[in-house]
Parts: C-alpha cells; sequence; structure tokens
C-alpha cells in the first residue's frame, strides 16, 4: 500500500511540473504558434480586416486599448477564455451576431493562448472580428496578475471602479456605459436606456 501511494505521488508530481497552472500560456507557445502572436500594429484598418487561418492574436498594451475603444461610436469588449468549456465561451457566433445587428463595433480579448481552442472556435462561428491578446512583456504570463492589470486598463481615464467581475464592457463615444458580465443578454436594453 505505501509504495502505491508513493508511486502515485511521484507520478501526480512529475505531471504538476510540466502543467502551469494559473498561466496564459504564452511563454509556452512552439515557435510556428509564436508567429501567430502579431503587433497589433498588423492588425491594420478594421474595414480591411479579414480573418486568417490560422487565427492570428493581435498583442495589445493599454494603448492600444485606448485605441480600440475609441475607433467606433459604440465599443464592445469582450474579454474571452477560450480554455473554457462551457457553451458560452465556446459558441462565439452570437457575439458577432448580436453586435453587428446593434452597429456596435465588438473587441474579444483572449485572456489565454490557446490556438487550438481558439482556431476551433473562430472557424466554427465564422468569426470575422479581430482577436486580442494582452501582450506578455506588458501584462506577465501569469492569468490573474495579467486580468488584474488589463482591468485596470480598460478602465483608464473612466469614472467608475473596477468590477471583479467583468467580462464586458460597453462603451459610447470613449466613455465606459457597462462594465459587467452577460452583456449579450443586455445589449439592447443598455442601448435603449441611452436613447442612441
Amino acid at each position: 500500500m505505501r509504495i502505491t501511494v508513493s508511486l502515485f505521488l511521484c507520478i501526480l508530481f512529475s505531471a504538476c511540473i510540466s502543467i502551469e497552472i494559473n498561466s496564459t500560456g504564452a511563454k509556452n507557445l512552439s515557435n510556428k504558434e509564436r508567429n501567430q502572436l502579431r503587433p497589433f500594429a498588423e492588425r491594420g484598418s478594421l474595414l480591411d480586416f479579414k480573418q486568417q487561418d490560422p487565427v492570428n492574436l493581435y498583442m495589445i498594451s493599454g494603448e492600444d486599448i485606448s485605441t480600440i475603444i475609441n475607433e467606433n461610436k459604440l465599443v464592445w469588449i469582450h474579454k474571452w477564455r477560450p480554455f473554457c468549456n462551457a457553451e458560452s465561451c465556446q459558441r462565439i457566433a452570437p457575439f458577432q451576431d448580436k453586435a453587428k445587428s446593434n452597429n456596435v463595433q465588438l473587441a474579444f480579448i483572449a485572456e489565454t493562448a490557446d490556438l487550438d481552442d481558439i482556431n476551433k472556435a473562430v472557424k466554427n462561428a465564422q468569426f470575422s472580428s479581430p482577436i486580442y491578446f494582452g501582450n506578455h512583456t506588458v501584462y506577465g504570463t501569469n492569468i490573474t496578475k495579467a486580468r488584474n492589470k488589463m482591468k485596470m486598463d480598460l478602465l483608464r481615464n473612466q469614472k467608475l471602479p473596477p468590477n471583479k467581475y467583468a467580462d464586458d464592457y460597453l462603451y459610447l463615444n470613449g466613455k465606459i456605459l457597462y462594465q459587467g458580465r452577460d452583456l449579450i443578454d443586455s445589449l439592447e436594453l443598455i442601448l435603449n436606456q441611452q436613447k442612441l
């Protein structure tokens, strides 16, 4: 019994060494995958943007987030967890459809560089918007720290304290209208309240 427990603990310990918990995955990418991390400037104009196969992730910093927020009258930023197996994480087409039907510019920011999951979701949804990823030289590779630092950049120059649970941010002319969860269910209600 003692040998079995010891063997199990050894196997578990050695497996844990190769698994990075709470990581964005940016530092574990192969050379081929690293080529899919592109500078924000390479995204080009949104009017001319075409989704690639495989998908490129456009690396962003706080300045780039400010650019995204001010690119359109209405901008919806959704922080996306591509590793999440929930239907709301894997079915991204409804986000795109909701944004288009309400004339809102959609920006997805992937919290991890899970390129297999990202490529699969984008292909299944025929997703046409760029996918962004926090530049690991700015935000680091610890997902919790990166998430918190990015939250501050999403609310820079805004008069609203951060919402700990927010995944969705809606901006009107660069000013935040909403931060929280499930904007996909309440977008029209918020827009109607603004009488746009």
